[in-house]
């Protein structure tokens, strides 16, 4: 296995470890650091983990060039993993506060999720940013669209990576091409031609990607298929011990 000075973690909440008890200990990052056998430099913890909870691939792109933009010369010795999550999540940027805010159109009329925005606005008017959401949900977003967007992100960081050294691995942990589908019209071929499709585009652009058993869909699908008292919820303790495992095994035949 190739050795590495430091593993970089990316994503929403399933990469930051919510709901654990000690996520910085007991998140799937954090566990294959140590299968690393990283060492800790100046009492830092031995995971660098940038995701954050709630977190759009927007964000998530956002900050991982940042940190390669702001980590150069760490990156021939880095691995980064990136969790791709829900497709209907964006990054707004407010003028009115200079902060990126995260967004959900599953959340359209949430008072947590438009309180956010409202006060990064300069609107007093709830019902207004829902009608300006609404219209953009109905006339400029679809799942077609977003995923054609994330596979060009997807290949353009990637190739951002590669040429500063920098080995990185996909894998979905939220992400689902079939949201909304029914309520956007939108129809995608799924069982075999959906996996097929899947295939050649991570080997069509060379890509490193972690697939789960069976290629289910992402990591709650894959919960689903082997626990059949799960419930939804986020990865608890053991079943980010149980990922772990299976990226392990992965990233051992990868990066020999």
């Amino acid at each position: 296995m190739k050795k590495y000075k430091y593993l970089v973690s990316n994503g929403c909440s399933y990469a930051d470890g919510a709901t654990l008890k000690d996520a910085s200990h007991e998140r799937y990052g954090y566990l294959i650091a140590k299968k690393l056998g990283i060492e800790s430099k100046y009492g830092e913890d031995i995971e660098i983990n940038i995701s954050k909870q709630g977190g759009s691939n927007d964000r998530i792109f956002r900050t991982s060039f940042n940190w390669v933009q702001e980590n150069k010369e760490k990156c021939k010795d880095t691995l980064m993993l990136i969790g791709l999550t829900e497709l209907y999540r964006e990054e707004h940027f407010s003028l009115h506060s200079n902060k990126y805010c995260k967004f959900q159109y599953a959340n359209l009329e949430s008072p947590d999720d438009l309180g956010m925005l409202q006060e990064q606005s300069k609107t007093d008017d709830l019902s207004e940013l829902i009608n300006h959401l609404k219209y953009r949900l109905i006339n400029s977003i679809d799942s077609k669209h977003l995923t054609e967007r994330l596979n060009r992100n997807i290949i353009l960081f990637d190739t951002f990576a590669k040429y500063n050294n920098l080995d990185v691995v996909f894998f979905d942990s939220l992400r689902s091409d079939k949201e909304f589908d029914s309520f956007k019209n939108f129809t995608m071929p799924w069982d075999e031609e959906w996996k097929n499709n899947r295939l050649n585009f991570i080997k069509e652009n060379n890509l490193n990607w972690f697939l789960f058993p069976n290629i289910v869909e992402n990591w709650k699908q894959h919960m689903y298929e082997v626990d059949n008292t799960y419930m939804g919820n986020h990865p608890n303790k053991k079943q980010h011990q149980e990922f772990s495992e299976l990226l392990w095994e992965y990233l051992s035949e990868t990066f020999k």
